[in-house]
């Protein structure tokens, strides 16, 4: 499917501008498979996550926390909707980590097995008293960072590496040149391996 540009997008964000739950149902419909493989791809950072939870199931929760979130905001562009749909998917994450890594969480009580190549889960054989699977301090923090950084550079990680457009792409949808894009794509990685030093994840 071909990425989200400024051209697939506006038309749909305009008409979402004159309301009515139509115009939302579109916009949805024809960001779903990009959403869905974009979901997909982020759950496998979450090995503790993505052990209970397959993406289909967690797609549904993202596309319903954005059709709330599109009910009392309208992005004014491309980027805007983009950066939107990235931030729930996001916080989606973190809520199903914390629920599955809190005290009370079920990987506290079951080591959490690997997942194939294919993305499919082992069942769960294996108790142990402490528990802290592959990436759950380390994404969490990585995404935690994000959230505060400046809106300009939070957009950059939005469209770059959570929605995963090409540089070239993204320049388009954040309207800025590309040499500049790659400038403060470059600062934004600098700050945050900066932040996160040893902990900072490959991207």
């Amino acid at each position: 499917m071909p990425y989200q540009t400024a051209e697939s997008l506006q038309p749909l964000l305009d008409r979402l501008l004159e309301g009515g739950p139509a115009a939302r149902m579109a916009l949805l419909d024809h960001s779903q498979e990009r959403l869905r493989r974009l979901t997909h791809r982020m759950l496998r950072k979450y090995p503790g996550v993505a052990r209970w939870e397959d993406t289909n199931d967690v797609f549904q929760n993202v596309l319903i926390r954005l059709d709330k979130a599109l009910q009392e905001v309208t992005p004014p562009s491309p980027a805007g909707f983009l950066s939107l749909a990235a931030t729930h998917l996001r916080w989606e994450l973190i809520d199903l980590s914390r629920r599955y890594n809190g005290p009370s969480g079920l990987n506290v009580h079951y080591a959490s097995p690997p997942i194939d190549q294919e993305g499919v889960r082992t069942a769960p054989d294996q108790t142990v008293e402490d528990c802290d699977p592959f990436g759950l301090s380390v994404w969490n923090e990585f995404h935690s960072h994000i959230e505060s950084m400046p809106v300009e550079q939070r957009k950059l990680f939005d469209v770059l590496f959570y929605q995963g457009l090409p540089q070239v792409e993204a320049a388009t949808v954040l309207a800025v040149p590309l040499r500049t894009l790659r400038r403060r794509w470059q600062e934004a990685r600098v700050r945050l391996m900066e932040d996160l030093g040893d902990d900072f994840p490959e991207i």
